[in-house]
């Protein structure tokens, strides 16, 4: 038998949620535990920012509600699985808006397949991956998240939100926990943190001006030049069908002679979500030396203090918690960052990712007939 359900109490961990489908029923509330090895960030090598003065010297644990903590009441989530998740949905709707972040844990969810099944049941829309990160599809709507240079930190980020549609929702996998104090955790962060951090006048600089993004895609076989060659980014071998991918995206387009693909294409830095206007935009990520570069929309580079202090701020505004195996992260993707710290050389860990949910992103579209 399910224990009977109670009234729901903030922050108290025995509180159950009763859903309309079934018996489903959720414990909520309380704090997902903290890294048993405190998350260095100050002079951590691999970490960009952490070399500035900026830097704070360790993350944050996770606080109160955020991420909020969810377990399954005892055997509920054992009987049907699909007929739990179909219930849980009505949690995940209310509490990722009341929230951001939802941390399921206790779903005993052991393999790419049974995420799969669950993600399934659960019925949003799904959104297929577009961006520069290559990832493969494991089990039905389940991607590998970006695993490039592990010993490499990756900024905060909204997934996509670059591209012309985003997900609303980000679903990440735990199939496989790092080791204590091996590293690799999944920082989070609120968009609306952003604004009282950076200032009302920095943060309306970027709203006001909105951001470029430039890339430059080598061919195939030109060991002269960083990053993926077009070839593979855009899945084709011909040029025409690479250009007007690109175009389809809201990119400018243009050819090198070296055969390298050269793209612009401006993004707003802000998004209004539910009555806030929050940071959507990753500008310190910009990296002149790669195949990678951010700009004010208008041309100009963004200056280097601002880069450097967002490159140490993203650390400040986010949480670290511990990761579990069979742990399901829920993320709002509009009002909530997530990004990944370095993993230790040699350890392992699995985060596999499922998108959701349909919604425009940040991508300014060329108005028709612009030539843009």
């Amino acid at each position: 038998m399910l224990p009977p359900p109670g009234p729901v109490e903030e922050g108290v961990v025995t509180a159950f949620e009763r859903f309309a489908a079934g018996e489903a029923m959720l414990q909520v509330g309380g704090c997902a535990e903290a890294p048993r090895v405190p998350v260095r960030i100050r002079g951590r090598a691999g970490v960009r920012g952490g070399e500035s003065v900026l830097a704070s010297e360790f993350m944050a644990p996770p606080r109160e509600g955020f991420p909020l903590l969810a377990r399954p009441a005892p055997g509920s989530a054992t009987r049907d699985r699909k007929q739990w998740a179909a219930g849980a949905r009505q949690l995940l709707d209310r509490r990722l808006e009341e929230v951001g972040a939802v941390l399921l844990r206790g779903l005993l969810l052991r393999t790419p397949a049974e995420f799969s099944e669950l993600f399934g049941a659960l019925g949003y829309a799904t959104v297929a991956y577009r961006g520069h990160s290559t990832r493969a599809e494991v089990a039905p709507g389940v991607f590998t998240a970006n695993t490039r240079n592990p010993g490499q930190s990756i900024d905060l980020h909204n997934d996509m939100s670059q591209e012309p549609v985003m997900p609303a929702q980000l679903f990440l996998f735990c199939a496989a926990a790092p080791p204590a104090g091996a590293g690799g955790a999944t920082p989070i962060a609120r968009g609306a943190d952003w604004k009282d951090a950076l200032g009302a006048e920095l943060f309306e600089r970027f709203a006001r001006r909105g951001l470029e993004r430039r890339t430059n895609s080598p061919t195939r076989g030109d060991l002269h030049k960083t990053g993926r060659p077009w070839q593979e980014r855009y899945r084709t071998e011909d040029p025409a069908v690479a250009e007007a991918s690109c175009r389809e995206q809201g990119d400018v387009v243009e050819w090198l002679p070296d055969g390298s693909l050269s793209t612009r294409r401006h993004v707003d830095a802000v998004r209004e979500h539910r009555g806030e206007t929050l940071w959507c935009c990753t500008p310190q990520s910009t990296d002149t030396a790669s195949s990678y570069e951010i700009r004010y929309a208008d041309g100009e580079p963004i200056e280097a203090g601002v880069l450097e202090r967002l490159r140490a701020l993203q650390w400040k505004l986010s949480v670290a918690f511990e990761w579990q195996a069979g742990d399901v992260l829920c993320l709002d993707n509009i009002a909530c960052q997530h990004g990944r710290l370095p993993l230790a050389a040699g350890a392992q860990r699995q985060i596999l990712v499922s998108l959701a949910t349909p919604q425009p992103g940040t991508c300014r579209m060329p108005v028709a007939g612009s030539g843009g």
